[in-house]
């Protein structure tokens, strides 16, 4: 994997103009800067680039400041918060042309925009490295599937055990979330953590409800791979990577993903599930490479399951502007949304009874869509 790792990135080091490394605290963010330190023998410009929120369980500002310090790299950090959103938001929607994920989006087109002041216009990027390794907790669903279907429900039981105690979770809240993950596997509309996405019964009476299953391609006899691959070629990826793509070619610069090399893609789909998730540690075999060969070492730090501010601040600082957005005029005329059971969704959402925002935004990313190119 490390052989494979260091080809690709000496390949996508060429460049005749400045490069830099968008950068968290995690996994492939440690792998790529302590690499490129032995590729480079830490000589030309050393810049990471991050963004944060200010709000420290979604921050990861600690650990790239931890790692740009022993590398030796310098850190820039830029912060978005709530108030930003509104107007990068209109912004974003320009050059995006199509409704985007969420606040991350609007998180990475600021650090893009923003980072042009120093000159770097390639900038290398980890994405990838969950997919390939199974980093996302939902994915521990279709893992235990494969491992109760070869007949080893005891090793299945332990695995839903040590996830629990890995992540913080009780042993009942872990089995929840590993049925949760297996809930998206299996149908359509449903979030990691057993919560509906989307929200049909808000769509005016002239949509009907897309099918129950979507038949993605299962080109794999195991279930984790099967959710992977879907993850890499249908839905994940394919929305982030346009997405990213998008915002760096907003403002003039090119993303580089050195964890996609095709050879890497490969091998990762090439090798047991056990060398990916091991007594309820995820992307295994990545860990192991860091703790083995690399001077950084993060690699026991867990994936967080929450990664941006976006629920929260859709129900407090924001909640004001989705009110003018969701009920203004123009929303109630497009005849896609019924206005007042969105309204009244909208008003269960602000109490807390939601674990998932991703319905709200889909209302306000696409009232901004219609917006800027329709009005």
């Amino acid at each position: 994997f490390l052989d494979l790792v260091n080809d690709s990135l000496r390949l996508q080091l060429r460049s005749d103009v400045p490069i830099a490394v968008n950068a968290s605290g995690g996994l492939d963010s440690t792998l790529m800067l302590s690499v490129i330190d032995k590729l480079t023998d830490k000589v030309g410009d050393r810049r990471i680039f991050s963004y944060y929120y200010g709000e420290e369980k979604y921050d990861e500002r600690a650990q790239v400041e931890e790692l740009a310090k022993a590398t030796g790299w310098e850190a820039h950090f830029f912060k978005l918060s709530a108030e930003d959103v509104p107007g990068l938001a209109a912004e974003a929607i320009h050059y995006q042309e199509q409704p985007f994920p969420g606040v991350v989006a609007l998180a990475r087109h600021n650090l893009i925009k923003s980072s042009r002041e120093f000159g770097a216009k390639v900038l290398l990027e980890g994405q990838g490295g969950d997919e390939i390794a199974a980093g996302y907790q939902y994915v521990m669903g279709p893992h235990i599937l494969d491992l109760m279907e070869s007949g080893r429900a005891d090793l299945a039981a332990d695995e839903i055990l040590a996830f629990g105690k890995r992540n913080g979770l009780s042993d009942e809240a872990s089995l929840r979330k590993c049925m949760s993950g297996l809930m998206a596997y299996q149908g359509t509309g449903w979030a990691a953590d057993g919560n509906r996405f989307v929200r049909p019964d808000c769509l005016s009476s002239d949509f009907e409800a897309a099918p129950k299953e979507l038949d993605f391609p299962k080109p794999f006899q195991s279930h984790l791979k099967n959710m992977q691959y879907r993850d890499l070629f249908h839905t994940k990826l394919p929305r982030i990577l346009r997405s990213v793509d998008r915002a760096s070619m907003s403002y003039g610069r090119e993303i580089r993903v050195p964890l996609l090399d095709h050879r890497i893609v490969e091998f990762a789909f090439s090798v047991p599930a056990s060398y990916k998730i091991k007594n309820g540690s995820q992307r295994d075999f990545i860990r192991d490479a860091i703790t083995s060969h690399l001077p950084v070492n993060h690699s026991s730090v867990p994936k967080r399951a929450l990664v941006d501010p976006q629920r929260e601040w859709l129900q407090g600082p924001l909640a004001g502007w989705v009110e003018d957005l969701i009920s203004s005029r123009s929303f109630a005329e497009r005849g896609i949304f019924d206005s007042k059971a969105t309204r009244k969704a909208f008003d269960d959402f602000k109490t807390g009874n939601s674990n998932t925002s991703f319905h709200v935004w889909q209302w306000v990313n696409l009232e901004l869509w219609f917006r800027h190119w329709a009005m």
